[in-house]
């Protein structure tokens, strides 16, 4: 195991174990965790939620096994639904209950605890983010993971495409990890220009795969 990741999980554990001896029992501790990985959930269902939005202007033309009905209404519906359900969640996990003098301690404690360790999960992942852009040594060149849509489709980074080439088509492609020739081909009868389009824009070398 790594020496780096072995201090890592020591300064973690040392961390939890000051935060428990602030709480009054453990029992305290455990509603903390669990409101925490609530608050957690919730902003990811957030992020879906957006980037369903999003990629509805981005991609809108694009064909996909399942779409909701009603045009834009109908997204905006579902996902101010969704949005709305979650923020309200994320309300409910931070208001304290009405035990919290004797699990946690106060009211400021219950909301800053789990605040705080909201913001360190945060800060810790977009801080590898943004480092792994830096650090390309980071990537093991063996590893052969699949291009994203954007990028098989010759675009420098995600954007505004207008293109109506299937998911499941694109799907092919990432999983082969190299387009066949002969497959865009047969392909363009029905989606002629974009694929030709596709065919001459796209990074990635076109060969046969056996």
């Amino acid at each position: 195991m790594p020496a780096h990741l072995m201090y890592t999980q020591i300064a973690g554990m040392t961390v939890v174990a000051y935060l428990v001896k602030l709480i009054p029992n453990v029992e305290g501790f455990v509603i903390l965790l669990t409101q925490t990985i609530t608050v957690l959930y919730m902003i990811y269902y957030i992020l879906m939620f957006t980037a369903f939005l999003r990629l509805r202007y981005d991609q809108p033309k694009r064909h996909r096994s399942f779409k909701i009905p009603g045009g834009k209404f109908g997204a905006w519906l579902v996902a101010g639904l969704g949005l709305i359900s979650s923020a309200f969640a994320i309300v409910l996990a931070i208001y304290p209950p009405a035990q919290v003098k004797s699990e946690v301690g106060s009211p400021i404690v219950y909301i800053s605890v789990i605040l705080a360790l909201v913001a360190v999960v945060l800060i810790v992942c977009f801080s590898l983010y943004q480092l792994s852009k830096k650090h390309t040594d980071w990537v093991n060149p063996n590893n052969k993971f699949a291009p994203f849509i954007w990028e098989i489709e010759g675009l420098k980074k995600p954007g505004k495409a207008l293109s109506n080439v299937p998911t499941t088509v694109m799907s092919k492609y990432q999983a082969q990890w190299v387009c066949q020739s002969s497959v865009l081909i047969s392909q363009t009868n029905k989606y002629p220009t974009t694929l030709l389009k596709l065919m001459k824009t796209t990074r990635f070398q076109l060969m046969k795969v056996k």
